[in-house]
């Protein structure tokens, strides 16, 4: 692949496998939204384990809770992430190698 958005905007990266298999046409709007996000908050803090408390995961994708809820488990049963809630409203979100189904590594 090319960097041809590179030094023209800003960017984050995705894994390929999300659009070049069927997994992104099997998703919905809101999974999508979740999935992006954390993805971007993967790259922006340099971890694949994530901690993402409820009123910070709908300031960035807009998802009320229960769409964040049915999102969080549509994303666990493709073997994209695991999430384990933690205190509170949140949850630690692990991204999982789409082909692998393994926890990415930082």
């Amino acid at each position: 692949m090319s960097n041809v958005l590179l030094g023209n905007c800003n960017y984050f990266e995705i894994p390929q496998h999300l659009v070049s298999s069927t997994t992104m046409s099997a998703l919905n709007a809101s999974d999508l939204k979740l999935y992006v996000a954390l993805l971007y908050e993967a790259q922006r803090t340099t971890r694949t384990d994530i901690p993402l408390s409820g009123p910070h995961l709908r300031g960035i994708t807009g998802l009320s809770p229960g769409a964040a809820t049915s999102a969080r488990k549509r994303l666990i049963a493709r073997g994209l992430v695991a999430a384990k809630r933690g205190q509170g409203n949140a949850y630690r979100y692990t991204l999982l190698n789409p082909d692998s189904g393994e926890p990415m590594v930082n």
